[in-house]
């Protein structure tokens, strides 16, 4: 007994071993949408999913890919703290997802858990979303129900469309994200109006920048809101993007990668502390 007793004093007083050693610290988990609709990682370019899961590890988080299915294990629901829907195709992520995956998602964000969508992934955090006129085209025309965590429709933003094709699908937006000046990778998000705005719950980061100074008309670009317990953070562009998106359609930005920006949404959401410069 008093060599067992002598042992653990010397264990717990040897400055060479640490608390950390014993028992190591395990990350938190995010979980990250990974099926049809979001874009694949290839020889050229990074893929969403896997640049989603890049941006969870610079924020101090371990991940784990759900499919269309939704969660298998409900233990991952519990041990998670964020859902991260990556951009991507939203018309094919929303067709493919379960019902029960978009339940699970719900409830997760309600009890406090974070919901993260770049782009594709911010077109499904409204309540409804898509893109083109009805009555003009038809065939064009798209309109879903989606995981309403944010209240109103997202839709389209088609400002852009005579500046792009099918060789150069996006661009470099100058915008004022939370007070800050940066250039942003966009590829064809979407844009929030009042029906989301107008919410005493959401507050936006970013506006188009043509929009930065309307009075009249808003088109919101970043948001942030809560949903029951849980925090929601999204944004039409793609500040998960790697260096390998912008060399593929040959943009320059001016100011670099803002992966920053991405490890601030999920702090935010995750409600951690966040350094604002």
């Amino acid at each position: 007994m008093k060599k067992s007793l002598l042992s653990l004093v010397v264990l717990c007083s040897h400055p060479l071993i640490s608390w950390g050693q014993l028992a190591p610290v395990v990350k938190p988990l995010a979980l990250i949408y990974q099926g049809p609709g979001s874009c694949e990682d290839t020889k050229v370019t990074r893929g969403c999913s896997e640049m989603s899961a890049h941006i969870a590890e610079l924020a101090g988080f371990r991940t784990k890919f759900v499919g269309p299915e939704g969660v298998q294990n409900p233990g991952d629901l519990t041990e998670a703290k964020v859902w991260i829907q990556p951009g991507g195709r939203a018309r094919k992520q929303i067709l493919a997802m379960t019902p029960q995956a978009l339940e699970q998602i719900r409830n997760f964000v309600a009890r406090g858990g974070g919901y993260i969508g770049f782009c594709a992934g911010a077109f499904l955090a409204t309540e409804k979303f898509g893109w083109g006129d009805k009555e003009k085209d038809e065939k064009t025309f798209f309109e879903a129900e989606a995981l309403g965590l944010l209240p109103g429709h997202s839709r389209y933003f088609g400002e852009y469309d005579e500046e792009l094709n099918e060789n150069l699908l996006a661009k470099i937006l100058d915008v004022s994200w939370n007070g800050k000046r940066r250039s942003v990778y966009w590829e064809l998000g979407p844009y929030f109006d009042e029906t989301t705005l107008g919410n005493s719950r959401v507050k936006a980061l970013a506006y188009y920048p043509s929009f930065e100074a309307q009075q009249k008309e808003v088109r919101g670009m970043t948001v942030q809101a809560t949903y029951g317990r849980g925090r929601v953070s999204v944004t039409a562009v793609h500040p998960e993007a790697d260096s390998s998106w912008r060399k593929y359609y040959g943009i320059q930005d001016k100011d670099g990668l803002d992966f920053d920006l991405a490890v601030e949404m999920v702090k935010w959401a995750t409600q951690q502390q966040t350094q604002q410069h």
